[in-house]
């Protein structure tokens, strides 16, 4: 059971709305709701399939081969990339990607999760506790709607974390300046 407490940037309504779409998508890849409900004190539940997992970060540090390294990237990313189709398929966007979304089972699958936790359209008053800014696509930092394209941009950021071990830009502050400029926003130098 995953609880969550409803605070600035979490709609209880956009909860339970993911909830239940969650429901209609059927990957075992996918961590979806089997319930969900309300607590006191403004709290949200769901439960779902026993997921032993790992981050994918911390199962990528243990490999000490370069090539075997990105092999493996490469192999979960792709993985992703097709419970992300499934997904789109279904005409949702997942609205919540980052490199702790992605998980890795004991028997080397990919598992993505934080579908029911996706943020609203940002706002000035819901922005600042946003964890997953980095991986956003400038347009949603913005305050416009996320859709298929800014899941894609968010999977490119998580590629290029997993691959270089640094975001691609430097702030997000940097990002929608570039973005507001009319600049497509330039990723920082990779050392």
């Amino acid at each position: 059971m995953t609880v969550m407490g409803v605070r600035p940037g979490r709609d209880l309504s956009l909860l339970e709305k993911r909830a239940k779409m969650s429901q209609k998508l059927q990957h075992s890849s996918l961590v979806t709701a089997l319930d969900y409900g309300t607590l006191p004190h403004d709290q949200f539940y769901y439960t779902h399939e026993p997921t032993p997992s790992y981050p994918i970060a911390r199962v990528l540090e243990e490999i000490n081969d370069p090539q075997e390294y990105i092999y493996r990237v490469i192999g979960f990313f792709i993985e992703a990339l097709d419970i992300l189709s499934y997904i789109h398929e279904a005409r949702i966007s997942h609205r919540n990607l980052s490199t702790a979304q992605i998980r890795i089972t004991n028997d080397d699958k990919v598992l993505l999760e934080g579908f029911i936790n996706a943020f609203p359209r940002l706002e000035q008053k819901n922005m600042a506790p946003v964890v997953e800014m980095p991986y956003m696509a400038p347009e949603q930092l913005l305050g416009m709607a996320a859709d298929k394209k800014t899941d894609i941009y968010s999977m490119g950021t998580i590629l290029y974390e997993l691959v270089t071990g640094c975001l691609p830009y430097e702030s997000n502050y940097a990002k929608i300046v570039d973005y507001r400029n009319g600049k497509t926003p330039s990723p920082s130098a990779i050392y």
